[in-house]
């Protein structure tokens, strides 16, 4: 089973993927961000392509517990997806993972240029690894 992460951002889509089996999350690429249907279509062709049985949103909820802009905005992204995609669709809470992901790109010495490019794929990885762990390998 393949698992597809999204961190949806205002100008860009963090995308991640699991192993075959599930267990390990890699980011995967980054594209850019545009309307409701066409955020749809881009994340249900990279789900088609690596044959993903689920995909987990990072649901970016505010500081106090509320669902702020880019959260109502990841809530109608799944509406819409739920319309083309046959798989299951989840969020996990997301708070604080970009300053994760770039605490460990500058950890790992990338340089503040290439940080802009990679940030949004690591952050969405980090959002999957956590959603695998926290689930422990049940999907269901």
């Amino acid at each position: 089973m393949r698992i597809l992460g999204i961190d949806l951002g205002i100008v860009r889509i963090g995308v991640a993927i699991t192993d075959q089996s599930a267990i390990f999350a890699s980011p995967l690429t980054v594209i850019q961000a545009g309307g409701i249907k066409k955020n749809a279509e881009k994340i249900l062709n990279l789900a088609n392509k690596y044959n993903c049985e689920l995909i987990v949103f990072g649901m970016p909820y505010e500081l106090d517990g509320s669902k702020g802009k880019i959260a109502r905005k990841v809530e109608k992204l799944i509406v819409e997806l739920k319309k083309s995609f046959k798989g299951k669709i989840d969020t996990i809470d997301e708070r604080f993972t970009s300053v994760e992901a770039e605490r460990a790109l500058i950890d790992g010495d990338t340089s503040r240029a290439k940080r802009k490019q990679k940030i949004d794929k690591v952050a969405a990885a980090l959002i999957l690894q956590s959603y695998i762990d926290f689930h422990g390998g049940n999907f269901e």
